[in-house]
């Protein structure tokens, strides 16, 4: 598994999941803690996070951790609605 973030003029390194699943753990502490987390601050207040629907990505405890965190998220219909 891998995941990529992309933003503006600017990306983040590629996290690569070389052993097992990503489970919700994994998905808050080696995505969201280690990348999200740390780069929203340089887009600052415009910043919002996209994912898609995989189980992970929208478990109840990230939701909460993505709030507790004031990062604003987009649905993914969202990117089909602007092409």
């Amino acid at each position: 598994m891998i995941w990529g973030g992309m933003f503006y003029e600017a990306r983040n390194d590629l996290v690569i999941f070389y052993r097992g699943s990503v489970n919700v753990q994994r998905y808050v502490e080696e995505v969201l803690q280690d990348h999200v987390i740390t780069f929203a601050p340089f887009i600052g207040e415009n910043f919002r996070f996209m994912h898609d629907n995989a189980r992970c990505h929208v478990a109840r405890s990230v939701t909460e951790y993505l709030d507790e965190a004031g990062i604003q998220t987009l649905p993914l219909h969202f990117i089909f609605l602007c092409a």
